[in-house]
Formats: C-alpha cells, structure tokens, sequence
C-alpha cells in the first residue's frame, strides 16, 4: 500500500476542490493506503526569493524558515503526491504555485515521493483549458522522474458543489486505483 500526500490548493473551504480531494482520499483509504491531506492556503508560505542560498549552503536548507517546512518533512514520508487545485487563469492556484516553486531545492533528492496524480478544477468551459496546468505538470513529472497516476480535470464549476457525483466517482476510483 501506499502513503499519500495530498496538496489542496484552493483557498475556498469545502469547495469543489476539497469535494473532490474528499472522494479520492474515500478510495484511497478504502484499499488500504494512508492519506495525509495538507492545505496549502492554511500554511503561512513565503514565496521562493531565488536568492540560491539552499544551492551555495552546505545543508541545502532553505532560509526562508516558515511552514513550507511541514510540507518538506511530509515530502520525505510519502510515496504518492497528489495535487489539486483549482484552475486560476489556466494554472494552479497562486497558494499552490508558490509551494510548487519551492520544491525546487536541493532537498528534493530527499523527498520520498516517486508517483503523482493531479486534480483541477475549472470555472469556465472552454476547449484547451487546462493545457497551461497540463504542460507545467507534464515537466513536474519529468523533472522529479514520476510515474504518471492520472489526471481529474473537471470543468463547468462555479460555484460551490457544482461538481458532479460523476467527477466524484471519477476521484474515488483514481484515489482507489493508487497501490
């Protein structure tokens, strides 16, 4: 079985987002995984100020000292990071692209995680939506040579529990389907 971390990034409580974090944490843990689920715009997250300090320091430890901390040591426990967000001008949201950007430091060669799974979801309709989240999560996946679990993207909600009992099931068997 697996240990998951899930990265909620959507600032709106009890969203859609965490709607469909909900049904894929309910299938995960319904064969057996363990599911740790972090939301980001709760944390006080400073964003990456490029300064290289965690590259020239000897100890690779970021200096920005604030709660980017609890989502690194939680990198290092887990073997599947799913992150999901809501889709904000065709990307994540700025709370999770802020911690994506952090994981750009030497102490990812101690991060545990080895599969991702990405869930979006979109206000609009529209043809090529989530093609932006999609490329950026396509290098995610190379840069940190993952296995690909799959992709929820879901589109047409706005407001809240717009989200289908369809997109939800789709997020239970993704969350079940993790081994």
């Amino acid at each position: 079985m697996s240990s998951i971390l899930i990265l909620s990034g959507s600032p709106r409580k009890n969203g859609n987002t965490d709607s469909l974090v909900a049904s894929f944490s309910r299938g995960a843990l319904s064969t057996g995984n363990t599911v740790e689920i972090i939301r980001v715009s709760d944390l006080d997250i400073a964003p990456c100020s490029g300064c290289g300090a965690c590259e020239d320091l000897g100890n690779h430890i970021c200096v920005i000292h604030d709660e980017m901390d609890i989502i690194y040591k939680a990198m290092m426990c887990h073997d599947v990071l799913v992150i999901a967000s809501p889709l904000y001008f065709y990307s994540i949201s700025a709370q999770m692209k802020t911690v994506v950007d952090r994981f750009h430091t030497p102490l990812r060669e101690r991060f545990s995680v080895r599969q991702i799974a990405l869930i979006a979801v979109g206000a609009a309709v529209r043809k090529g939506m989530f093609e932006g989240l999609l490329a950026q999560y396509k290098l995610i996946i190379s840069y940190f040579h993952l296995l690909d679990l799959g992709t929820i993207l879901i589109q047409n909600a706005k407001s809240k529990d717009d989200v289908s009992a369809e997109a939800r099931e789709e997020a239970f068997r993704l969350g079940a389907s993790v081994k």
